[in-house]
């Protein structure tokens, strides 16, 4: 019997050790199992961790990409609008340095003219002093010029041409008188009389027969186009007053121009140029009775 009790106690040792060693392996097998999940864990963490940080380094670059990007274009925007202001300006200064140029043009050919008018003065003053001291015999036998009275009468209408219509009238009689027979433009000699309004539209009104007659005399090619090519416009345009943009012809199709010429201020020469048979231009102040008069004047 007491053989029998050490083996069952013996079989009992053995049975608790075999469930101590099975309850070790099942806690290092809990153990195991929860340091794989927390590894597992620790893992899927990194990977979140790094995903994100991923995910906010691109949206970083994007970031910068788009700030690049956006300080590309402000600067593209910038510099296409400092071109715009830099060519506006450069457009700017040319057009002044043209406006510039064509006032010192102008004044030049203004400052020649008064040379050449008080070198005509001087001229006519020495000639009738000449005169004063050898008075000439004019001859009065009054007549027209040839061709004078065999051109068509034109009309200047309502507008206040008729300085150009006496300078035009006065170049075609010369040229009759030559075997030419023109019918030149009074549309354009009014603008060529008129250099302030050539190039911008003004109110001024009438003209001077003798700046037109002169810019014909010193222009390099025949300058004057026929009717044809630049026709008058009856109609009066007080705030332009020499209508331009004149036709392209008007500037194109010269076929006249003035070579010579000669000025003068005394009436007792008058008689010596008609009996050369030369066409005389004249200026005149006219009292208000010229425009009630009925009268009419015929040779």
């Amino acid at each position: 019997a007491k053989r029998k009790k050490q083996e069952a106690i013996e079989r009992e040792r053995k049975r608790r050790e075999a469930e101590r060693k099975r309850l070790e392996k099942e806690e290092r097998e809990r153990e195991r199992i929860e340091k794989e999940k927390e590894r597992l864990k620790r893992i899927e963490l990194e990977r979140k961790k790094r995903e994100a940080e991923q995910k906010k380094e691109e949206l970083r670059k994007l970031k910068e990409e788009e700030e690049t990007q956006r300080i590309q274009e402000e600067r593209r925007r910038k510099k296409s609008v400092d071109e715009r202001k830099k060519r506006e300006e450069e457009r700017k200064k040319e057009e002044l340095r043209k406006r510039q140029e064509e006032e010192r043009k102008l004044k030049e050919e203004l400052r020649l003219l008064d040379e050449e008018e008080r070198r005509k003065e001087a001229e006519r003053k020495r000639k009738a002093e000449e005169r004063r001291k050898e008075p000439p015999k004019p001859k009065w036998n009054w007549k027209a010029v040839d061709y004078s009275l065999d051109l068509t009468v034109k009309s200047q209408s309502q507008r206040p041409t008729c300085s150009a219509f006496a300078s035009i009238r006065a170049i075609e009689i010369k040229l009759a008188q030559l075997g030419k027979n023109l019918d030149l433009s009074e549309q354009y000699f009014y603008w060529a009389s008129k250099p302030n309004c050539q190039s911008i539209p003004c109110n001024n009104w009438g003209s001077a027969f003798g700046v037109g007659i002169r810019a014909s005399k010193n222009s390099s090619k025949k300058d004057i186009p026929p009717e044809t090519s630049c026709p008058y416009q009856n109609e009066d345009r007080p705030n332009n007053q020499t209508q331009i943009p004149l036709r392209i012809g008007c500037q194109r199709d010269g076929i006249a121009k003035v070579v010579k010429y000669e000025y003068f201020n005394s009436v007792d020469e008058l008689p010596s140029f008609l009996d050369k048979n030369h066409p005389v231009i004249g200026g005149f102040t006219l009292s208000p009775a010229y425009y009630e008069t009925k009268a009419f004047l015929s040779l």
